[in-house]
C-alpha cells in the first residue's frame, strides 16, 4: 500500500504529539499525587526531638507535602520541649497527624500532650495513652507548691489542646494530669481523645483521607489516600545526641573520660587516651546537661576519682581503691534518676570493678615505674659513685660510662684515685663530692 509522503509526515507528527501529551499527563499526575513526610519518635521527649520534628515539618512545608506523619512511642519527657513541639505543630503550614504506634506502644506523659497537639490523632491497636501527672526530672513527686503550679499549667494546656474535642475528652485529659489516668486506644476513641484507630500506616492514610481539620484558623480537607510516604529520618548527629540521653551510655562515657584522662596523666603528651577521654568527657557533659542530674551523685564520682588517684600514689595499695569503687557505684546509681530509661545495675557493677582493677594494677604499676630511678641517659648518672682520675682542686676529670668527664668538686680538694659521687649534671660538666665510704662501681674506673 502506498502512502502519500505528506500524510506520513502528519501521522508521525500526530503520534509524537500523543506520546508527549501522555508523558506530560503522567508527570502532572505524579506531581499532583498526595505526599506525606513521616518522622519517627521512639523514646523520651528531649531537646533533640524538637530539632528533629522541626526539621521534618520544614521539609514537608518546603516540598508542599499534604501532611506530616509523626509516629510516636514515648514514655514521656521534658515539659519545656513538649511545649515547643506543640507550638511548632500549631505554626505548621502542613497538617500534622500524630500516630501512636507500634502495637503495644504508648504515648504517656508528654506523649499525651503531643498527641492532643496534632491536627489529627490516631492510635494503633493495643496501644495506650495518658498518665501525664507531672513529676520531677528525677522521677520523684513534686513538693506541694511546685506540683500545684505544674498541674495548673498543664491543665490549662490540655484544655486548650482539646477545645475542639468532645467535653468528655477535656475532662479525661485533665484527669491524666491530676490522677495519672490512662486509656486504651478504644477508650480514647470513645472519649474523643483521638480521631481514629488504624491497624497500620496505610490504613491510617486511607481513613484520614477526606477528613477536615483546622489549620491556622481555616478548614482544610486531608488528601492522604494512596499518598507516597517520604521518611525524614534523624541525621547522624541527631541520632548520636539522642543516644546520649540514655544514662547507661552516659555512665560508659564517664568511665572512658576518667580512665582516658588518667592514662594521659600517667603518660604525658597528646595520645589516644587523652583524645578519647576528652571526647568522652565533652559528650558526657552534653548528657549531664540533658538528663536530670543529682549533684550528690557528681560529688560521689569526684570522691571516687580522688580516692583512686591517692591510692596509686600511696605506699600501700588497696584500701583507697575499694573506697573509690564503692563511691563510684553510689555516685553512678544516684547520678541519673530518670523516670524513663533505667540505669543497669549490672553495668554499674561491671564498670566499677573494671575501674578498680585498672587503678589497682595498671595505673598502680605505671606510677611505680615512674618512681624508678633512671638507668639510661645522663640522669642515670646522678648519685653514681666513681673515681677521680685527676686531682680535683676543685676542677679535674672523672671517668664515667667509658669517657672522661670534666668535674668540679663541691667538697674541697680531692686527690686522684679517691671515690666521689656525682651530685649534678650541667651539660657536659659534672658536680661531685667526696665519698670515701662508698666503693666505686668497677665499670666506672
Amino acid at each position: 500500500m502506498c502512502y502519500n509522503p505528506v500524510v506520513k509526515r502528519y501521522l508521525r507528527a500526530a503520534l509524537a504529539a500523543i506520546v508527549l501529551l501522555l508523558a506530560l499527563r503522567q508527570a502532572a499526575a505524579a506531581q499532583g499525587a498526595p505526599r506525606v513526610v513521616a518522622a519517627t519518635v521512639d523514646g523520651p521527649i528531649v531537646a533533640v526531638v524538637y530539632d528533629y520534628l522541626n526539621r521534618a515539618i520544614g521539609i514537608a512545608e518546603q516540598d508542599g507535602a499534604d501532611a506530616v506523619l509523626v509516629r510516636l512511642n514515648t514514655p514521656g519527657g521534658d515539659v519545656a520541649t513538649t511545649e515547643r513541639i506543640i507550638q511548632r505543630f500549631g505554626a505548621s503550614r502542613v497538617p500534622v497527624i500524630v500516630y501512636v504506634t507500634p502495637r503495644r506502644g504508648a504515648a504517656f506523659s508528654a506523649g499525651t500532650l503531643i498527641t492532643l497537639g496534632g491536627h489529627l490523632a490516631a492510635m494503633a491497636p493495643e496501644t495506650q495513652i495518658g498518665a501525664a501527672k507531672p513529676i520531677s526530672g528525677s522521677g520523684d513527686n513534686l513538693d506541694s507548691d511546685s506540683r500545684d503550679k505544674a498541674v495548673n499549667a498543664l491543665r490549662a494546656m490540655v484544655r486548650t489542646l482539646a477545645r475542639n474535642r468532645p467535653p468528655g475528652s477535656i475532662t479525661w485529659a485533665e484527669q491524666t494530669i491530676t490522677q495519672a489516668v490512662a486509656a486504651t486506644e478504644e477508650e480514647a476513641l470513645k472519649l474523643g481523645v483521638i480521631d481514629l484507630i488504624a491497624s497500620d500506616e496505610r490504613d491510617l492514610l486511607v481513613r484520614a483521607d477526606g477528613r477536615t481539620i483546622v489549620l491556622n484558623g481555616r478548614a482544610v480537607t486531608l488528601h492522604t489516600a494512596n499518598a507516597s510516604v517520604r521518611n525524614a529520618d534523624m541525621t547522624w548527629g541527631e541520632s548520636l545526641l539522642y543516644i546520649l540521653i540514655n544514662p547507661n551510655i552516659a555512665a560508659i562515657l564517664l568511665f572512658i573520660a576518667v580512665n582516658g584522662l588518667l592514662i594521659e596523666w600517667q603518660s604525658p603528651g597528646i595520645g589516644f587516651g587523652g583524645i578519647a577521654g576528652a571526647i568522652a568527657f565533652i559528650l558526657f557533659l552534653y548528657a549531664v546537661g540533658t538528663l536530670p542530674v543529682n549533684l550528690t551523685g557528681l560529688l560521689f564520682i569526684g570522691l571516687a576519682v580522688a580516692l583512686f588517684i591517692f591510692d596509686i600514689t600511696a605506699t600501700q595499695h588497696g584500701a583507697l581503691t575499694l573506697g573509690g569503687v564503692a563511691a563510684f557505684c553510689i555516685g553512678a546509681l544516684i547520678l541519673f534518676e530518670p523516670s524513663y530509661v533505667p540505669l543497669s545495675l549490672g553495668l554499674v557493677a561491671a564498670l566499677a570493678l573494671l575501674m578498680g582493677s585498672l587503678f589497682l594494677f595498671v595505673f598502680g604499676k605505671g606510677y611505680a615505674v615512674r618512681r624508678l630511678k633512671p638507668v639510661l641517659g645522663a640522669q642515670a648518672m646522678l648519685g653514681r659513685a666513681v673515681t677521680a682520675r685527676t686531682d680535683l682542686a676543685p676542677q679535674g676529670f672523672v671517668y664515667v660510662e667509658g669517657a672522661l668527664w670534666e668535674a668540679t668538686s663541691e667538697s674541697g680538694a680531692i686527690s686522684a684515685g679517691e671515690p666521689v659521687v656525682i651530685t649534678a649534671i650541667h651539660g657536659l660538666k659534672l658536680t661531685v663530692r667526696s665519698n670515701k665510704s662508698q666503693i666505686p662501681n668497677s665499670n666506672s674506673q
